[in-house]
């Protein structure tokens, strides 16, 4: 599974924030979601829904700059590299502390290492099942 787009839920009773990261095995050069064409994303582009076959909720205190939410950067820019789908907003702390960042195409055992250094995990909301074409006879 690889890291097709991290949406902001909103916030819960503690205040923290909720994220879902969704994951796709399609082609990524295929990946696309409505308004991914809009430049910059500037809150624009929304998840790629008939791309996505896993969904991660992270809960979390940490704030997460998102590529949708750019006045710079777009959708495309992510799919080519050139910046990440999301990253951890700049904090008051040292300049010497890695800040967590994903990039798009990122596989789901990355994504949940990197998390997984921090003390953060994901749990699986959804997923679906691809159906196998091949078929046996009974």
């Amino acid at each position: 599974m690889k890291l097709v787009f991290v949406n902001f839920v909103g916030s819960n009773f503690r205040g923290d924030n909720l994220y879902e990261f969704l994951f796709s095995s399609e082609d990524l050069s295929n990946v696309t979601g409505e308004d991914w064409d809009s430049y910059p994303a500037n809150g624009n582009p929304r998840p790629p829904i008939d791309f996505v076959e896993q969904a991660y909720k992270l809960e979390t205190e940490n704030e997460f700059e998102l590529i949708q939410n750019h006045v710079s950067f777009d959708m495309s820019d992510c799919k080519q590299g050139i910046i990440a789908i999301a990253w951890e907003a700049e904090k008051d702390e040292s300049i010497f502390d890695k800040r967590l960042f994903f990039k798009f195409g990122e596989t789901l055992d990355s994504v949940k290492s990197k998390l997984y250094e921090k003390d953060l995990f994901i749990e699986k909301i959804y997923g679906k099942e691809k159906q196998s074409t091949d078929r046996t006879s009974d």
